[in-house]
């Protein structure tokens, strides 16, 4: 009789199990890496964890920076290049090994346009022509220095780090200045500066956020922004499109990218956050403060500007026949 009594409560608890109406247990998001290419602190890991702790809480996953340094960002890049397809690894990266590197490298193992597939800008990152106190205190515009370049030949020439965005869109300027600036190449921006200063070199392209930094402290004078527009972390200062050099706009840019095939509703999902933790004031003005200009983009808008990059960096490197070591 117990026996048959445990048997029959068996078979209620059963019924009664199948009764019950189903729950289903929500499964957290999926967690997001950003695979950063170079060492932490520098400007594109501070913009990578910026936005990367506002999206985690945004999306309700988590989202995690990790640096991989090395080959010029180029081993993160060929990390997301192979990573699965779901949106879980995504690059987080400037601009350069996307439109600069495919005119360098002869043995490039990945092609930007086909494996990888453009979710977000964060910002651009403007560059600048500055002088220092190798140019005479009366050379205050961008005119000016023209003028004095070609009135003093023994002078032109101007500093940056080699096979970089600075020294392709210092040579595209002086394309299309009617100049022969001869290049002073340097292994890091920071020298460039020290050189300019000291007064052994009379000018130099690098990024406004550093140049910014030593003309508030005095000895270095910045003359234009190097796009078609002005940048709002210096509204004073011109741009190269005004006194009639729009071809020489060749910003750069720090934003996120997906490994071709990710699924196009994950990428818009991440975009749309991203965009709207870029109009945040509070995120803009701490993007300001790491150096560069808060900019969004769609990712339409996002694939556009790749492929315009791509072009101008192509024929501004074919201005200088420069080839990378491999």
């Amino acid at each position: 009789m117990r026996t048959i009594l445990n048997t029959l409560r068996r078979g209620l608890c059963c019924v009664l199990v199948a009764l019950l109406p189903v729950v289903t247990v929500a499964q957290p998001a999926k967690p997001i890496t950003f695979l950063v290419g170079y060492p932490a602190g520098g400007a594109t890991d501070l913009m990578a964890r910026l936005f990367a702790e506002a999206l985690g809480t945004r999306l309700g996953s988590s989202v995690v920076v990790v640096n991989k340094p090395g080959a010029g960002g180029r081993l993160a890049v060929m990390d997301v290049k192979r990573a699965p397809t779901d949106g879980s690894l995504l690059l987080f990266t400037k601009a350069s090994p996307m439109v600069i590197y495919p005119h360098i490298y002869s043995d490039l193992a990945s092609d930007p346009q086909r494996d990888f597939v453009p979710v977000a800008i964060g910002g651009r990152t403007d560059l600048v022509l500055s002088v220092g106190p190798g140019v005479p205190a009366t050379v205050k515009t961008l005119k000016d220095y023209i003028a004095w370049v070609k009135a003093s030949p023994d002078n032109a020439s101007s500093g940056s780090v080699q096979g970089t965005s600075p020294h392709f869109a210092g040579q595209a300027f002086a394309s299309v200045a009617g100049l022969n600036l001869r290049l002073v190449p340097y292994m890091g921006g920071a020298q460039a500066v020290t050189d300019l200063l000291g007064g052994h070199v009379p000018a130099i392209v690098g990024t406004l956020g550093e140049a910014r930094t030593f003309e508030i402290e005095g000895g270095l004078r910045m003359l234009a922004v190097m796009s078609a527009r002005r940048s709002s972390l210096a509204p004073n200062l011109p741009s190269m499109a005004e006194p009639g050099f729009p071809s020489a706009d060749l910003p750069g840019w720090v934003g996120l990218l997906a490994p071709a095939g990710t699924p196009a509703a994950a990428v818009e999902r991440v975009s749309a956050a991203f965009t709207e933790i870029s109009k945040a004031p509070e995120v803009m003005a701490q993007i300001r403060r790491i150096g560069l200009d808060p900019d969004t983009s769609t990712t339409a808008g996002f694939q556009a500007i790749i492929e315009t990059d791509t072009l101008n960096y192509k024929k501004a490197v074919a201005l200088t026949g420069f080839k990378a070591q491999d």
